[in-house]
């Protein structure tokens, strides 16, 4: 074989194998660096829409116990009282109205006596019972969305407050308490329930107010905050109980996670059970041929009995993702071009001058 054919041969075998180990050099480490993108986008995306869902609720609840506390405040200084109800009206109906997500008041002292007023579909509910002679009587008071009372009717009643789960934990120090998910006696839907204590002047004896939201609307008002088109959200409990909420056929209420119908969640729930470590942390789960980011938090960060779980397919944070992978693949497509253009100019080089070194040593 003549040594300018030979030659030529192995510089361009020399050159191809150069090319081949420089291309796998900059694929593998763009590969990983795109892969680990969409991982860490992913984790910040769901843990960015977890905090947010929860930072929902500790503001909706920071401002429950501001407008509580003021409330408490009132009755220490007698602004008003539970046996009188223009004052109660005059002060309770207005906070109603402004706070969109308070559904109830109540007001109850150690007698067992109490008012309470809630929203109604076409206005609003109150209920003050007294006992006289032994026995509780009741006033049921209809009243129109401009808080003008419509109809009042007289009744025995078997509510006692003090056997309400708001009561006792109000009464045992002078912070404000928050109850688990319950279902109210009035309306039979579930909610929480933020309750305090306060002295009164005229016996020394303690009164508790109690604010009442529903967790429907609570739901919802989360629910909004769900951070792309497909994504879902769902509350359970520490006991495994997952809320479901009221729907054309079911009432809202907390089921067991394993007779939830929703397939996701019970995979969920069990991820998050199999490993303690799991429990604020990001995690990924298979499902239906799709990958699932979810990420878990409580809404108490102090009990942690209630936990919100935000579910987001992957599908729907690519997009974030992509344009960074883009940008890598783009940098690695770039630099194999570059290489490439890089060794067909040396192979050329080389070749003209093993050309011209072979042309040479003839003439010689």
């Amino acid at each position: 074989m003549p040594k300018k054919k030979w030659t030529s041969r192995r510089v361009t075998r020399d050159i191809i194998i150069l090319l081949v180990a420089l291309s796998a050099a900059v694929i593998a480490p763009v590969a990983y660096l795109a892969s680990q993108a969409r991982l860490e986008i992913s984790e910040q995306y769901i843990q960015k829409a977890s905090n947010q869902a929860v930072s929902e609720f500790l503001a909706v609840s920071g401002a429950m116990e501001s407008t509580l506390g003021l409330t408490r405040d009132w009755g220490a200084n007698e602004a008003f009282a539970i046996d009188n109800l223009d004052d109660l009206t005059r002060l309770l109906f207005p906070i109603l109205k402004r706070e969109p997500l308070l559904n109830g008041v109540s007001v109850a002292d150690l007698r067992g006596d109490s008012f309470y007023v809630h929203v109604a579909e076409d206005g609003y509910r109150s209920r003050q019972i007294a006992t006289v002679r032994g026995a509780r009587r009741a006033e049921e008071t209809r009243w129109t969305a401009e808080f003008e009372a419509a109809e009042t009717i007289a009744t025995n009643s078997a509510f006692d407050p003090r056997q309400r789960p708001w009561f006792a934990p109000a009464l045992a120090s002078d912070e404000i308490h928050w109850t688990e998910p319950y279902k109210f006696f009035t309306s039979g839907e579930v909610g929480v329930t933020a309750s305090a204590s306060y002295v009164r002047k005229k016996d020394d004896q303690r009164v508790v107010i109690a604010f009442d939201v529903l967790l429907d609307d609570l739901f919802e008002a989360i629910a909004a905050l769900a951070p792309s088109e497909n994504s879902q959200i769902f509350i359970f409990r520490r006991d495994a109980k997952l809320y479901i909420p009221e729907s054309a056929d079911l009432q809202s209420e907390f089921i067991p996670i394993a007779e939830a119908s929703d397939a996701l969640a019970r995979k969920v729930h069990a991820n998050w059970l199999n490993d303690r470590q799991l429990i604020d942390n990001v995690v990924s789960v298979q499902h239906d041929g799709r990958v699932w980011w979810c990420g878990v938090r409580p809404l108490d960060a102090d009990r942690r009995t209630t936990w919100i779980c935000v579910m987001v397919p992957e599908s729907d944070i690519l997009g974030h993702a992509g344009q960074r992978s883009k940008r890598l693949w783009l940098i690695g497509i770039s630099s194999i071009l570059a290489a490439t253009g890089l060794a067909f100019w040396m192979l050329r080089r080389c070749l003209l001058y093993t050309s011209d070194a072979a042309d040479e040593y003839q003439r010689v």
